[in-house]
């Protein structure tokens, strides 16, 4: 949202979350408010980012006023036209909410599509961390 690129690369050594979402989707709303509780909570967890990518026809408009009601503290993309249209360098979606599972070392792991539960998200975070529950 502020103007400047996100790249993946600039978060490696982290476990990586890429959020798709609208700001017209609820469980979007609500996945990204647990993803937030994940990085900023009780117990956050250590090593660990998330990117959220708007897919709104007017993020620039959209967005901000999401960010505020949500209270989120993620950093917020905006797509290009590939992404538009149901591709990413993941591979291709049709759904939101849709979360890319990135390594520590840039790679993609999984995809998850829907709201997903929030112990099923901490635990592989734990697991390509290297800890064991």
């Amino acid at each position: 949202m502020t103007g400047e690129p996100i790249k993946l690369s600039d978060f490696r050594g982290q476990v990586v979350l890429v959020s798709l979402f609208t700001t017209w989707c609820v469980p979007c709303a609500e996945q990204l408010s647990e993803f937030n509780r994940l990085l900023h909570g009780k117990t956050p967890i250590k090593g660990f980012a998330v990117i959220g990518v708007s897919l709104d026809l007017k993020p620039k408009t959209m967005v901000p006023p999401f960010v505020e009601y949500w209270r989120q503290d993620v950093p917020v993309a905006f797509p290009d036209a590939a992404t538009l249209h149901g591709r990413t360098p993941f591979g291709s979606f049709s759904a939101v909410p849709t979360t890319f599972l990135v390594d520590s070392a840039g790679r993609h792991i999984e995809t998850l599509v829907g709201a997903v539960p929030t112990a099923y998200i901490r635990r592989r975070i734990d697991e390509l961390n290297g800890e064991t529950k």
